[in-house]
């Protein structure tokens, strides 16, 4: 994949948790977080988990673009 992009708190765990078993099974592409949540703690475990960004929902098409075109250099 060229890009990751999914939400902080999946149905059956956390997307932290997922990104660093993605990362440990050698996938190295950039990846954005989204979340409702706004809560600082949240937004910093996000970040240093590896994702480049946390867009925080309700989220609109020109957002979710600009924050690809940036992963994606």
């Amino acid at each position: 994949h060229a890009l990751l992009v999914f939400d902080a708190n999946l149905p059956d765990g956390r997307g932290d948790a997922l990104l660093t078993t993605l990362r440990a099974s050698g996938s190295r592409a950039p990846a954005i977080a989204h979340t409702a949540s706004r809560e600082a703690e949240d937004h910093e475990r996000l970040l240093a988990a590896g994702f480049l960004e946390v867009l925080v929902k309700p989220l609109s098409a020109p957002e979710i673009l600009a924050a690809a075109r940036i992963a994606l250099g």
